[in-house]
């Protein structure tokens, strides 16, 4: 279990933080695509970031510099320069925001993927956050 906890490769958990020696960004911070969603600040309401309309659920084809979130995505086709990452969104009322993927996202999941799919009053074991100064 050396790698990220991404592709149900480990039993279907989420593992410790920090387990997988591979799975280290190059600042030394663990578990940061993989093993649970990142719960990151701020909300998605009614399919739109800070007044910005999100394109709809899809593998991602651009990425906004500024927001980190798709600016085009397509239903059918992956594509490599975005990872093969996807996007998940119900366009529907508040929305909470999470990143990187998590143990059963295979390879949707990853440094692009972005899931806006959870009220932000949900909570489950493939959810998780870091406290950042």
């Amino acid at each position: 279990r050396e790698d990220c906890n991404l592709n149900k490769n480990w039993d279907q958990n989420p593992g410790p933080t920090g387990s997988a020696k591979n799975c280290k960004s190059s600042f030394g911070a663990f578990d940061m695509i993989g093993n649970v969603w990142e719960w990151v600040g701020g909300s998605v309401i009614e399919g739109k970031y800070q007044e910005r309309e999100l394109p709809q659920q899809g593998f991602i084809w651009g990425i906004d510099d500024e927001t980190g979130f798709p600016f085009q995505t397509n239903s059918q086709n992956p594509d490599p320069n975005y990872n093969n990452d996807y996007f998940w969104m119900i366009p529907k009322g508040i929305r909470a925001i999470a990143k990187g993927g998590y143990f059963q996202s295979g390879s949707n999941g990853g440094i692009f993927s972005s899931s806006l799919i959870s009220l932000p009053t949900e909570f489950s074991n493939g959810v998780g956050f870091r406290c950042a100064k």
